[in-house]
């Protein structure tokens, strides 16, 4: 019999919630952000512009605070899965709920929500579900996020395409 892609470490994961530090959004991170994704639009940059829109004011790009709290659970997931399995991004939706402002603090809390193991002509598949959800200083609802990561299990080098 097969072993199981799903180990006991990543089992005791399974709905633990994992809450990352508190993040202070600055006007700053919000420009770098858009400049570093190559975003141009005036909303995240042109304060001048952005009083003017419905907004008030600056906002954050909408994946502006993924980045920062998905990591706590990929590196969580990252040191579960079985050792010479890869890493790939399966797929992202996102529920918007309001514009993160500067001033905003940010709190998230990840959960890994399912785990299915799968078959494919080149071996075994890992599907690891995460869900996020963001809320600011107020405890309203900013955002949700629900990740999938695929760990693939072989011992040639995953290549795209």
């Amino acid at each position: 019999m097969e072993e199981s892609l799903i180990t006991p470490a990543l089992k005791d994961l399974m709905g633990q919630d994992l809450e990352n530090e508190p993040f202070e959004v600055e006007k700053g991170h919000i420009r770098r952000f858009a400049q570093a994704i190559g975003d141009s639009n005036p909303l995240f940059r042109d304060p001048e512009y952005a009083r003017k829109t419905r907004h008030g004011g600056i906002i954050a790009s909408p994946t502006f605070m993924i980045d920062i709290s998905l990591n706590r659970i990929a590196y969580a997931l990252m040191d579960r899965k079985p050792a010479s399995t890869g890493f790939l991004n399966g797929g992202i939706e996102i529920e918007y709920y309001q514009p993160i402002r500067p001033g905003d603090t940010v709190y998230s809390r990840a959960k890994l929500v399912d785990l299915q193991e799968k078959s494919s002509k080149r071996g075994k598949l890992l599907f690891m579900s995460v869900e996020l959800d963001y809320r600011n200083q107020k405890n309203e609802a900013v955002m949700k996020v629900r990740n999938t990561f695929i760990a693939p299990w072989s011992d040639q080098e995953v290549k795209s395409g």
